[in-house]
């Protein structure tokens, strides 16, 4: 009876071994059909993540070192000039006035969207282009400034070209008409 329970106990884990083979085997082809596809699709992504990130910190690294160059050269400025520049931002001549209000309505333009006409006053809004004058990013918002912007905003540049500029709306639609021949 001992050598029938034995026999009983070798087939179960015979039945055991070959269900479990089979699981492995299973296993295998799925890690090779979906999680090897999957984990190549990992690592790719991660070493374009790895790569964006380098670019970013070399990015970082450029502005600070811009910054760094930035403020050695304010550090040059003696107070007779740094009192100078606080004046003129103060109170400005009227074309550097009139040049920043306009530089202004130019990169906050989408402020008007929908507007038949635009209504700025330079000395109340003053204070906004201050601001703009502080901006960290007032540079770089001028070099990455799209004339393309203003077929959805119109008035900016008609309101500029006739307030700053004396050029008459009618002068400026005039020139956007085509001529019929």
């Amino acid at each position: 009876m001992h050598l029938a329970a034995e026999s009983r106990t070798l087939a179960e884990a015979g039945d055991g071994l070959d269900t479990l083979r089979r699981n492995v085997s299973r296993l295998e082809v799925r890690i090779s059909d979906e999680l090897r596809p999957q984990l190549a699709e990992a690592a790719k992504v991660a070493c374009n993540l790895r790569s964006r990130a380098d670019e970013l910190r070399a990015s970082l690294e450029a502005i600070s070192q811009a910054r760094r160059e930035a403020t050695e050269e304010v550090g040059r400025l003696t107070k007779k000039q740094l009192s100078e520049i606080k004046q003129l931002t103060r109170s400005p001549p009227e074309c550097v006035r009139r040049t920043i209000a306009g530089s202004w309505m130019v990169l906050y333009g989408d402020r008007f969207r929908g507007k038949l006409s635009i209504q700025f006053d330079a000395t109340k809004d003053w204070s906004k282009c201050q601001r703009m004058l502080a901006d960290d990013n007032f540079v770089s918002r001028i070099l990455s400034f799209d004339p393309a912007c203003f077929d959805d905003i119109p008035a900016v540049p008609l309101h500029i070209a006739s307030s700053y500029l004396g050029i008459s709306s009618d002068q400026c639609q005039d020139k956007e008409s085509p001529k019929a021949t």
